[in-house]
């Protein structure tokens, strides 16, 4: 019998870790911040923000994404959005 070589492609786990803790340097973002050291080993691609250091609007109701798939207010979430599609 001949030699079988198996040909492995990589995969790379995508992530987006969202601390939603009001300090960005607490004991979540302690644990979170230990999970991400195990994770960049892996290679994987970490997308991870605090919910604390965004500027996000309060919705208001207008239903504008409904028609557009955007929102009217420019805030964090869609800098995040369009960063993490």
């Amino acid at each position: 019998m001949g030699e079988e070589i198996e040909h492995y492609q990589e995969v790379i786990m995508k992530t987006t870790v969202i601390n939603g803790r009001p300090r960005s340097n607490g004991s979540t973002a302690f644990i979170i911040n230990k999970i991400l050291e195990g994770m960049n080993i892996s290679n994987a691609d970490i997308n991870y923000f605090c919910l604390g250091q965004t500027d996000i609007k309060y919705c208001l109701g207008c239903k504008d994404c409904y028609k557009t798939g955007k929102c009217v207010q420019h805030d964090d979430v869609e800098k995040n959005y369009e960063k993490h599609s």
